[in-house]
């Protein structure tokens, strides 16, 4: 986290260092990034931490204590995605935070705050980032799978209604007429939406009507996600790593088909 700190201080220095408040706005984001150094890093074990809620609670308080609170929301929810998708903290926990600052900022800020996540999804799910000579297609993918990760968990948080990229991306897995190059960021994310958040999915997939049934999740369509699983389950081409987590998802929707839970 440290290393990734560093790194995103200094590229957001050279894009926004001379504008004005930039000495402010630096400050308020490492603030901002010393709290999230609090919460557990997912590739170390560490023996105490602190909750989600608390992260958030400070964070609001330095989001108080600015002359332009709404710009610091605009540095913040930029932060926070970007740690989501590129530093080693748990996206559950990030996810946790968010929702906790959607919940507890004071009224226009919270509102403001949900708007510039929706936006951020949005202008991110463009499409993932293609190799290129400074990051491998590895690192292209699991940012991908990272980003799906993080908006699995502000979904199943109710901390945003992003089922639309769930919707999205299961179809860009495995429905006609998708680029076969982009095939593997897809199902590599169509198994992280599964493995967090497959019994939504199929509990809105297998109603026939209700209010809280989001557009697009019928039946036919978890089936053909299904199928899709089972294929790639059975092939030989796909990275192990990739093959594993289809393997799961697989798994999960036969366990969810039987039992309607997986627990």
């Amino acid at each position: 986290m440290d290393a990734w700190t560093t790194r995103y201080l200094q590229s957001w220095a050279d894009d926004f260092g001379d504008e004005p408040n930039a000495k402010q706005s630096l400050q308020f984001l490492n603030d901002v990034m010393s709290e999230l150094k609090k919460l557990p890093n997912s590739k170390f074990a560490k023996t105490t931490t602190t909750s989600p809620g608390a992260v958030a609670s400070s964070i609001i308080t330095c989001i108080k204590s600015q002359q332009n609170p709404e710009v610091a929301l605009e540095d913040l929810q930029a932060v926070i995605f970007e740690a989501a998708i590129s530093s080693s903290l748990s996206a559950i926990d990030l996810a946790g935070v968010t929702q906790s600052l959607v919940d507890n900022l004071p009224g226009p800020l919270s509102k403001k705050f949900e708007l510039q996540l929706a936006s951020n999804m949005r202008e991110r799910w463009n499409g993932p980032d293609k190799p290129s000579s400074s990051k491998g297609m590895d690192q292209c993918v699991e940012e991908w799978v990272s980003l799906n990760t993080f908006a699995a968990h502000l979904t199943r948080a109710h901390a945003e209604p992003l089922e639309d990229y769930a919707l999205r991306t299961l179809n860009r897995a495995f429905g006609p007429g998708v680029d076969l190059n982009e095939k593997l960021y897809h199902i590599h994310a169509a198994a992280a939406w599964m493995d967090i958040l497959g019994e939504d999915i199929y509990l809105w997939s297998s109603q026939s009507s209700g209010d809280n049934r989001p557009s697009g999740f019928e039946l036919h369509k978890w089936h053909e996600w299904k199928r899709g699983f089972e294929t790639c389950s059975n092939s030989d081409d796909l990275h192990p790593q990739v093959k594993g987590r289809v393997e799961m998802a697989f798994c999960k929707m036969k366990t969810l088909e039987t039992t309607g839970t997986c627990h």
